[in-house]
């Protein structure tokens, strides 16, 4: 299982905060969409009889004051649809400053958290983040890891600062295999350390060696 500090915590909690805020301007925007449409509808509803009127010459028999009732109707519906406007305008501003909020603070979060990735490069370890992203099993090396062939980082003592792996406290030569025991202290291995063809794709849980033998 991968390390949980309060740093990465608080990443995930301002991720999810930034995604229920989002889902909730488009369920409330959703609403006040179709909140517009069924006033439209109703304008053109009360609208297409004067028109149909008008297009066939008989606009003189309507009533005045069923016109007169239409008008006020047409002027509630429109300031429904005024008003539904200003509450979608307030929506996406509420929601623009909630998702900014968040955001800064994801910012400093992440700032805090590359802080104590650092720390704990100098200090010689691992960090289960950095090695645990890329699958079950196996992983591309990160950016600032070493390319390499493999087996190069038996050779090879690497940067000193650099986090070391494997039966043999190497270096990452680029890639990796992670023991799928909980327990396990050392997690990650050089595929040529514990014999392991790189480029073959291991199927089920895979136990190191080390973890093997304290099993038997």
């Amino acid at each position: 299982a991968m390390a949980t500090t309060p740093s990465t915590r608080a990443l995930c909690e301002a991720t999810c905060v930034v995604d229920r805020a989002i889902a909730s301007w488009r369920a409330r925007d959703g609403a006040i969409d179709d909140a517009q449409r069924r006033a439209s509808r109703a304008c053109e509803t009360l609208v297409a009889p004067f028109v149909e009127a008008r297009a066939t010459g008989e606009d003189a028999s309507r009533d005045a004051s069923e016109a007169q009732r239409a008008v006020k109707a047409l002027e509630k519906h429109h300031a429904r649809l005024r008003a539904l406007a200003d509450a979608r305008v307030k929506l996406a501003q509420a929601t623009y400053d909630a998702v900014d909020d968040h955001i800064t603070r994801l910012d400093k979060d992440l700032a805090a958290f590359e802080r104590e990735r650092g720390s704990a490069h100098r200090a010689g370890e691992r960090t289960k983040f950095d090695l645990a992203l890329a699958g079950e099993h196996g992983f591309e090396a990160l950016t600032n890891a070493p390319s390499a062939s493999p087996g190069s980082a038996l050779a090879s003592p690497g940067n000193p600062n650099e986090p070391r792996y494997c039966v043999c406290r190497s270096v990452s030569d680029g890639k990796m295999i992670g023991c799928d025991n909980d327990d396990c202290a050392i997690e990650w291995f050089h595929f040529a350390c514990v014999g392991l063809n790189p480029n073959a794709e291991v199927k089920g849980k895979w136990i190191c060696p080390p973890c093997r033998r304290k099993k038997r």
